[in-house]
């Protein structure tokens, strides 16, 4: 009878402890941390409205961790969750820490919203577009505060999904310039 107890606790071990360990980052008392910091930032020119959109995609995690940093309190990503507030603080967060510049004239960034997506949070931004310039420069220290190993991608598209230039910056550099050959 003792030896049939411990044949059903080892038994009931198995099959509750072994799914959540198997489950990993989607179980709540396992969390995974993952061992690279890296973010990509799209850069999409729209010419004909004169606008930047832009979409900054970040780890979820690492994003609550520095809009917590930079707020003192926690803040939820998604969009839908978000009163006005929250957004004007995530908005802040952004235009500290994000930035372009066309012809050495910087662009006020507005914040329209954010997506989660699995383990990475998608961030929506827009710019207003000078008519000509030659020169555009960004700025990125996004997370450099809280990882020195802060690695960006960014894409330059123009207009209809043209692709125009790619870069990569890494912490502690904080800029991309990119020089048109001919005003736009």
């Amino acid at each position: 009878m003792h030896l049939l107890r411990k044949i059903s606790l080892l038994s009931l071990l198995y099959f509750i402890l072994v799914p959540l360990v198997v489950a990993g980052s989607n179980c709540l008392l396992i969390k995974k941390k993952h061992p690279f910091h890296v973010g990509t930032i799209e850069w999409r020119l729209k010419t004909k409205n004169k606008k930047m959109e832009i979409t900054v995609r970040l780890f979820t995690d690492d994003a609550e961790l520095g809009i917590k940093k930079f707020a003192g309190k926690y803040i939820p990503l998604d969009s839908y969750r978000n009163d006005l507030q929250n957004k004007k603080t995530i908005e802040s967060y952004f235009q500290q820490n994000l930035g372009i510049r066309f012809n050495d004239t910087s662009a006020n960034l507005s914040y329209l919203g954010a997506q989660e997506d699995k383990e990475s949070t998608y961030f929506f931004l827009l710019a207003d577009v000078p008519t000509k310039f030659q020169k555009l420069e960004t700025y990125c220290k996004i997370l450099y505060d809280i990882y020195p190993d802060q690695v960006f991608i960014e894409h330059f598209y123009k207009d209809k999904n043209t692709f125009a230039s790619s870069g990569k910056i890494v912490s502690p550099e904080t800029k991309i310039i990119i020089n048109i050959k001919k005003p736009q």
